[in-house]
């Protein structure tokens, strides 16, 4: 069995990379539904500034193509994104105080594979609403939490910002995940 949590930043610059996903979800599924022996469950978590769980984990992959299908890119201009926080949150279920989630994007099977997928062109940065410095998980905090739930990190870098590649490569190296640059946004 193998849950994923596809974790995309859906601000403005990632409108290329969203069509994308959009046009390729239906042989992503497929994909994965051959990889999972047919026990397969999804969810979909989006972020800017804050948290937004589209699609809480499911084995109704309908309600994840439905949830994909209705993303769109916009906002942001401003990075640094919290794709940090958002991983943290898919590994824990738990947000720091300034995070505004949506509801809880589901729990993974213990039994199953685990896996993350981030989509970003952006660094990791604090969530908006009060911005305490103590209270921001770092890219290695969020790596380690996924490890430590056995959840295998893989990273898409939309773009060529060095520091984005920087702090992918940190989740798929102490996760075991694979990082792959997919091109301009």
């Amino acid at each position: 069995c193998l849950d994923i949590q596809f974790v995309v930043d859906d601000t403005g610059s990632m409108a290329s990379a969203i069509s994308s996903v959009k046009g390729d979800i239906s042989e992503i599924i497929e994909a994965a539904e051959e990889v999972s022996g047919g026990d397969l469950r999804l969810g979909l978590v989006t972020y800017k500034d804050t948290i937004e769980v589209d699609c809480e984990l499911t084995d109704d992959l309908s309600k994840v193509i439905s949830a994909v299908n209705g993303l769109f890119a916009s906002g942001g201009g401003d990075g640094p994104e919290v794709s940090s926080e958002s991983i943290n949150f898919v590994a824990t279920g738990m947000a720091t105080d300034e995070c505004s989630v949506t509801a809880s994007p589901g729990e993974y099977r213990e039994e199953c594979a685990k896996l993350a997928v981030i989509v970003t062109d952006q660094v990791a940065g604090e969530c908006q609403g009060g911005g305490r410095a103590d209270s921001f998980v770092s890219v290695a905090d969020a790596a380690a939490a996924a490890k430590e739930q056995n959840i295998f990190v893989s990273a898409l870098q939309v773009g060529s910002r060095t520091t984005a590649r920087e702090e992918l490569q940190v989740y798929t190296d102490v996760t075991g995940g694979i990082y792959a640059n997919i091109g301009s946004g």
